[in-house]
């Protein structure tokens, strides 16, 4: 199920992307090529522009509720409280992962000073 919403958000990304990128603030952008600037046109720009921006809204919240069910089911209750999910804080927990200690170098080497 993780899998499935990951490909989602991937999915929903691209496309706000694309809108994102097809609006121009100063009036050019995708619009522009439905007929130039005036927006008294039948599904001229005006209407071509309001329907990016709810586009955007809409794949902007989508984005925002499918990140925080991926971030809820990752650290779903049913994981056992000490089970972070992350092997790197097991690591981190147990004591291993680490550095080995530094060995004492200055035992025995006297003449090199």
């Amino acid at each position: 199920m993780s899998t499935f919403i990951l490909i989602l958000i991937v999915i929903v990304a691209i496309l706000l992307v694309v809108v994102v990128l097809a609006q121009n603030p100063k009036g050019g952008g995708l619009a522009s090529g439905f007929g130039g600037s005036s927006a008294t046109q039948f599904m001229g720009v005006k209407k071509t522009g309001d329907f990016l921006e709810s586009t955007t809204w809409v794949l902007a919240m989508l984005l925002l509720t499918l990140s925080l069910t991926a971030n809820i089911m990752v650290s779903s209750p049913d994981a056992d409280e000490n089970n972070s999910g992350s092997k790197v804080v097991e690591s981190a927990k147990e004591g291993g992962g680490g550095p080995p200690p530094m060995q004492d170098t200055t035992k025995g080497d006297e003449d090199t000073l």
